[in-house]
């Protein structure tokens, strides 16, 4: 029997002025998203997050309740740009309800949603840990500016300003956008594969801090990539973003010390734990991607989207 991806790629696929129209709105709503938010950074005169941040790890104490205001604001005014025109096109297009951005269980039980996040988590970001594990004796060379937060003391504040910054609203607001709208608008016209390969691809290289020339970084972009795919599949599967989101709170949250080879060690004993089920998950992807037409209209649509991805951080300040 056929997947509902499989006949959904037979379904939907459409190439043609359609999905050339998709394609300008999804990056049109990113662009006015963008420049929205830049504006209103701008009126409410934010400070830079990097800037900031650079300052406040080179003093002896740093201020991260003062870092989680600013990383939070901008944040909030990021999400409030991208999500004004991709709910006001959404609602034109019958996207009314919250569960139609995934915001929803799918009837799928909650234990289940939960337990394939953790599933998610141990077998998408196992290639990052082990990469960030080999790099911690085999440095190799420069990683992202945000791993300087490494190096500091972990205080209680450190943990409020990271719920801010990375483990708790981040996966909300980027799983929103980039799975809820991004990846589910994509696949109304390509289908559901294409469309998680594009939404990955433009989610990862828009990871600015990623974008230097190391052994490091390169290791780190296609690490992302491949547990994006496998974030953007699950929701694909389950209809539900709650198993993405709490993937992705899993992946985020920061660890050193003995953890750098715990963590990495229990991700391995879910993966074997749960084998069977994830060599399913992979082996009905492969299927699935083997059912796409046009793959290399599906490959430009990616090298595009890509592109595009990297000239959007030149222009504006995200991730």
């Amino acid at each position: 029997m056929e997947s509902d991806c499989a006949v959904e790629h037979k379904r939907r696929l459409n190439l043609g002025p359609a999905g050339f129209m998709t394609c300008v709105e999804v990056i049109g709503v990113f662009f006015i998203g963008m420049a929205i938010a830049y504006f209103l950074g701008r009126a409410l005169k934010l400070e830079s997050f990097l800037g900031q941040m650079s300052s406040e790890l080179s003093s002896p104490r740093p201020d991260f309740l003062r870092l989680a205001w600013i990383v939070g604001a901008s944040l909030v005014i990021q999400y409030i740009g991208l999500f004004t025109p991709a709910l006001l096109i959404g609602w034109r297009r019958g996207r009314r309800h919250l569960s139609d951005y995934g915001l929803t269980t799918a009837s799928n039980r909650w234990i289940s949603l939960v337990g394939s996040g953790i599933v998610l988590f141990a077998f998408g970001a196992l290639p990052a840990k082990l990469l960030f594990l080999v790099n911690k004796y085999f440095p190799m060379g420069p990683g992202s500016d945000f791993w300087a937060l490494l190096n500091v003391k972990w205080n209680f504040e450190f943990w409020i300003f990271m719920a801010v910054g990375s483990y708790v609203l981040v996966p909300f607001v980027e799983e929103l956008f980039f799975r809820g709208y991004l990846q589910a608008r994509l696949a109304e016209s390509f289908g559901g594969i294409p469309a998680i390969l594009i939404s990955s691809f433009f989610f990862t290289f828009l990871h600015s801090a990623y974008h230097k020339l190391s052994v490091l970084c390169l290791g780190t972009i296609l690490t992302l990539i491949f547990d994006s795919v496998c974030v953007g599949y699950i929701y694909h599967r389950t209809r539900s973003l709650i198993a993405p989101m709490v993937a992705h709170a899993l992946i985020d949250i920061p660890f050193k010390g003995v953890f750098d080879l715990v963590v990495p060690i229990l991700m391995i004993l879910i993966f074997l734990l749960f084998w069977k089920k994830i060599s399913l998950e992979v082996r009905q992807f492969l299927k699935d991607f083997c059912l796409v037409k046009s793959k290399r209209a599906v490959a430009l649509a990616v090298i595009f989207f890509s592109l595009a991805a990297i000239v959007f951080t030149k222009i504006f300040n995200v991730l």
